[in-house]
């Protein structure tokens, strides 16, 4: 891997705030009714190929069980871009303590940069867990990130 690039994603369960983390068990008894929304949304003409309902139940499966995977953050070698809204899922507690297992925030860069951690940090103005893909705003940090 060269490069990673998560969008509003956590490392931890439990870096959601708490009313998330209790939302992905009932995913599972209502993948159907949520899938049939968001399968008339626009989101469903960007992925036509989804079966939203298994996507939502798969979902809360998976995230109705504790996870951390802060630790195996450190041996992540890849560049990093670490993009959240400003109105994310995850608390703002749980987005500093992800820059820092990237190595963030560990240090000054020096009047040089020389000394900038691998991983980098963007938080979009005026965005949510469920809009932040709604704007060129990603692509564009994408496409820089990728350049670098």
């Amino acid at each position: 891997m060269r490069k990673l690039i998560p969008v509003s994603g956590a490392l931890a369960l439990a870096g959601q705030y708490p009313e998330i983390v209790a939302a992905f068990p009932e995913m599972v008894s209502n993948a159907a009714e949520i899938g049939a929304g968001v399968a008339a949304s626009p989101m469903a003409e960007m992925y036509p190929d989804i079966n939203w309902e298994t996507a939502f139940r798969r979902m809360g499966e998976l995230a109705s069980e504790a996870w951390d995977w802060t630790e195996e953050a450190a041996s992540v070698k890849a560049p990093i871009l670490l993009v959240f809204a400003d109105a994310d899922s995850m608390t703002g507690e749980h987005v500093v303590a992800m820059y820092r297992a990237f190595g963030g925030f560990a240090r000054d860069a020096s009047y040089d940069g020389s000394l900038q951690p691998k991983a980098q940090l963007a938080i979009l103005p005026g965005r949510t867990h469920y809009n932040i893909l709604e704007t060129t705003e990603v692509a564009t940090l994408v496409e820089k990130f990728l350049r670098q």
